[in-house]
């Protein structure tokens, strides 16, 4: 393959001097334009933008120094590495060379191979770092596509989420967290109502950004059309959902017994809150729900979890029904369901987990305050417990309270 010949533009006031470093370089397969003044070279190099410039110092009207300068000055030029070809060998004017922004500095006469050995590598490295300075457009190009597409997945992800609002609808009370830790999240909740009933649902699916936000896409669909196909909705139980929904899953990533097959999913905890007799049903693939109640003979907020099996919304080596939790609610009670993300994020002084022990406490110790004032209150500590750490996983958490009477709620 013919390697393209690189341009050398030669700058010098003696015609004599431009002719033997032409005659020296040309046959080394190198293009070579010869000017004799400064304003000349500014002119050509901004014309022809050269691989690379020998500079004299030494000249009438504009010396190489201020050359130099002006090149530098300009956008389109500035990268063209200049080599100072004079006869001035005093120190200092070496040093102000370099100064200027020279990556070399050859004495005249100089000795052809010098020269051509010279010129040669700084030709080498300025066409790698052209090389370099095009991939690095073409890979910033890349990226900008891809954060636009991830982008527009956020937006399409956030139309899928339910709107806030409609859980208000039913428990005034209320507030979610969803902190991504990319654009797009693999925790996600879902809510439906259906008569009297209303279910919710906060998951945690495998992975992050991308690849969990398509996982979480797929979880919504499903719920929303299972609940849809039950024939008679009092009959719904969370733990019928969970196992269809594993089912579901298990399909459509082709997941079996085979060793090398896909074990992606998820782990959710799933409510189905009766308004009007309140109670309500829990199921929980690994996640938990928590409960918290005030207890009069302790004078104090007691905090009750219900777990969820210890399987996952995926293929388990050891797969069961689901357990369904029958639980009698209460006015006022508090209901938490999250995924993994807060009590798992490293941070505090040593760098470790900050465990779900103190992520109890903390729901305790916020019980008293306002839903609102509760959101404000945990972000803000997560915020401090993170520091300058990275946020390692996604986080959901949602919180309500049960209301003293649901009679005024038109169901829909």
């Amino acid at each position: 393959m013919t390697m393209e010949k690189q341009t050398v533009l030669i700058v010098d006031d003696i015609i004599d001097n431009l002719n033997v470093a032409a005659n020296t370089l040309i046959p080394q397969n190198i293009n070579v334009i010869l000017v004799q003044s400064g304003e000349a070279a500014l002119k050509t190099a901004e014309k022809y933008l050269p691989d690379l410039i020998l500079l004299d110092i030494m000249m009438p009207q504009m010396d190489g120094f201020e050359v130099c300068t002006r090149l530098k000055q300009m956008e389109v030029i500035k990268d063209i590495p200049i080599i100072f070809l004079t006869a001035v060998g005093d120190a200092r004017y070496i040093v102000q060379g370099f100064k200027l922004g020279a990556v070399d500095y050859i004495n005249k006469p100089f000795i052809p191979e010098e020269l051509i050995s010279r010129v040669q590598s700084h030709l080498k490295i300025h066409k790698l770092n052209k090389d370099l300075i095009l991939k690095n457009k073409q890979i910033q190009q890349s990226h900008n596509e891809i954060l636009a597409s991830i982008r527009y997945a956020q937006v399409i992800q956030k139309a899928v989420l339910p709107e806030e609002q409609f859980l208000t609808n039913y428990l005034p009370k209320n507030f979610i967290i969803n902190i991504p830790r990319d654009i797009v999240s693999g925790d996600f909740y879902w809510i439906k109502q259906v008569f009297n009933k209303v279910f919710i649902a906060v998951a945690d699916c495998t992975g992050h950004g991308v690849p969990g936000a398509f996982m979480s896409m797929l979880g919504i669909a499903y719920l929303n059309e299972i609940v849809y196909n039950f024939k008679n909705q009092d009959e719904i139980k969370a733990s019928d959902i969970l196992n269809i929904l594993r089912n579901r899953i298990k399909i459509s990533l082709h997941q079996d017994k085979r060793k090398d097959t896909v074990s992606d999913g998820m782990d959710i905890a799933l409510c189905i809150i009766d308004l009007e007799q309140k109670k309500m049903q829990f199921a929980g693939a690994y996640n938990p729900v928590f409960l918290i109640r005030f207890n009069p003979d302790e004078g104090k907020n007691v905090l009750h979890q219900y777990k969820g099996d210890r399987m996952p919304i995926a293929i388990h080596l050891s797969e069961r029904p689901f357990t369904n939790h029958l639980i009698d609610l209460e006015t006022n009670d508090l209901i938490y369901l999250f995924s993994d993300g807060y009590y798992d994020q490293l941070g505090g002084m040593q760098g470790r987990k900050f465990l779900i022990k103190n992520f109890k406490e903390l729901l305790l110790g916020v019980s008293f305050q306002t839903m609102e004032k509760q959101k404000q209150i945990i972000i803000e500590y997560f915020n401090n417990w993170k520091g300058d750490r990275d946020q390692i996983d996604d986080i959901m958490i949602m919180g309500f309270q049960i209301n003293e009477s649901y009679g005024d709620i038109e169901f829909l």
